[in-house]
């Protein structure tokens, strides 16, 4: 999954302009307004009165889907990645991929998002993303050997790692499960992933830690 980040607004989301009849009331202290100092009748009719509506220009476009992979996202990626400044894959693991073809040329994708190949694009893996270390330096070496730039390619340090027990515990319980098996890549997402929701996994920064 990938999601393209654009430039944001001049405004922040929820920033409203200062409403001139409740300047006096706003700048009274909590204590002042919780006990009673504004008039009731003030108080009813500032209820009442509806919030102005804004219109904030939204500052992402997300590419999800909803089935179980081949919709095409990689594809889509690439071709609004141009308008954006950032393309964050911000969930998911090595099990699938996308390949984008750029004249003529072939390139097979798993981790890095797609937006690599675009020269103004900064590539994000987020947190969400279980990194196996292995496959991303693999996949870095091969778009460089490709004359890709992969300098500009940021990954989170919350990000989990998929580690070689984590795909050993995959093939053993699918193994174990016989014809009741999920049916997994056996690439060890879903332990990875276990590991991150019972909060006992390595991530990106514990490899920086001379200590781990």
């Amino acid at each position: 999954f990938d999601m393209d980040l654009g430039g944001g607004g001049e405004r922040l989301a929820g920033q409203r302009e200062q409403d001139p009849a409740v300047t006096d009331d706003l700048s009274r202290s909590p204590h002042e307004v919780a006990f009673g100092s504004i008039p009731r009748d003030r108080l009813g009719s500032l209820r009442k009165r509806p919030l102005p509506r804004m219109e904030t220009p939204v500052p992402a476009t997300v590419v999800v889907g909803t089935q179980w992979g081949d919709e095409g996202k990689g594809k889509f990626t690439d071709l609004v990645a141009k308008e954006m400044q950032l393309v964050v894959r911000y969930q998911g693991g090595h099990n699938a991929g996308h390949t984008i073809v750029v004249d003529g040329q072939s390139f097979a994708l798993q981790l890095v998002p797609s937006g690599i190949l675009y020269p103004h694009i900064t590539p994000v893996i987020g947190n969400g993303v279980v990194v196996d270390p292995v496959v991303l330096l693999a996949e870095v070496d091969m778009l460089e050997a490709q004359g890709v730039d992969c300098s500009r390619l940021k990954v989170s340090g919350n990000a989990h790692l998929i580690l070689p027990y984590h795909q050993e515990i995959d093939r053993l319980t699918e193994r174990r499960l016989g014809s009741r098996k999920l049916g997994t890549t056996k690439r060890g997402i879903g332990p990875a992933y276990a590991d991150k929701a019972s909060r006992v996994g390595l991530r990106v920064q514990d490899l920086l830690d001379p200590k781990i």
